[in-house]
Parts: structure tokens; sequence; C-alpha cells
């Protein structure tokens, strides 16, 4: 099966994690998960256009790192969890694109 076929039959942002290796401590992931899948996808999309046909293995591997580096950024940035934890970013009807 290819690579962005096993990654339609994921369904959760935890199965996503652990498709791609990446450790997570699910109570952050419980609070940036849907700005962790946006900002992940924005670096999938740049990875795809950078890439021409690339085997699915390094793609797997860029993904990985996209993914890493999308929690890590999320869950590094200063006062995001609270945000959402007092519920500001779902109370919002803006599309902030965090």
């Amino acid at each position: 099966m290819k690579l962005i076929e096993e990654m339609a039959t994921l369904t959760s942002t935890e199965q996503f994690m652990e498709f791609f290796g990446v450790d997570y401590e699910e109570t952050t992931l419980q609070t940036i998960r849907i700005r962790l899948l946006k900002r992940f996808n924005r670096y999938k999309e740049s990875i795809d256009k950078k890439q021409g046909d690339i085997d699915d293995q390094k793609l797997r591997e860029q993904y990985s790192a996209a993914l890493s580096r999308s929690y890590t950024e999320l869950k590094e940035e200063p006062g995001m969890i609270m945000m959402d934890l007092q519920g500001g970013c779902f109370s919002c009807t803006k599309d902030c694109s965090l």
C-alpha cells in the first residue's frame, strides 16, 4: 500500500502520531490537535510542492519530521495550551490558521 493510501486510513491525531513515530503527551495533544493537523498539512503541502517523484520511505521521513516539528512548535508556543484550556480558540469564529 502506498504512503498516501495508508495515511487516508488514519482517523485520529493519535493515529497520525503513532503512524509517523512521533512521541507525544496525551494531555498536550488533546489541546492542540486541530492546530497540529493544520500546521502539519501546511508543511506537507510544502514538501509535496518541492518533491517530484520521491519514494515512499523518504516521503515518510519528511512527513514524520514535519509532524514532529509541528508538535514541538505548538507545544512550545507560550500560552497556546492555556488559550485552549480557557476556551480562547474554541469560541472564536475566525479561521486564524493557528
